[in-house]
């Protein structure tokens, strides 16, 4: 079973690169490094925060530095690039009909 918040970032990823037309240029490529940079530094700052709400020192060799928040964001960096090099744009809706399509819409 997949998470479904894991589910929910695919299909976020798709609509929100959607409008680029799924090309691959600067725009797309900075946008997918940004928001996994911004996923990792929010799973850091949780981190952080949660050694600062419970007294404990700051101790950079205690840190998880690879939590639950930076793995999804490295996967979500992985797979954003991945995506990128190999997806197409999607055909437009009239090719993906069958070229009888006008016969049997009129038949119904």
């Amino acid at each position: 079973e997949i998470p479904f918040f894991l589910f929910i970032m695919g299909v976020s990823t798709y609509i929100s690169l959607r409008k680029y037309n799924f090309a691959w240029n600067r725009q797309t490529v900075w946008k997918i490094v940004r928001r996994a940079l911004l996923l990792y530094l929010i799973g850091m700052a949780m981190r952080w925060y949660g050694k600062w709400w419970n007294g404990t020192q700051w101790d950079f060799s205690t840190l998880r530095y690879f939590g639950v928040l930076q793995r999804i964001a490295l996967c979500y960096l992985a797979a954003g690039l991945f995506a990128r090099m190999n997806m197409k744009p999607p055909p437009p809706a009239p090719e993906i009909l069958p070229p009888v399509a006008p016969a049997w819409m009129a038949a119904a």
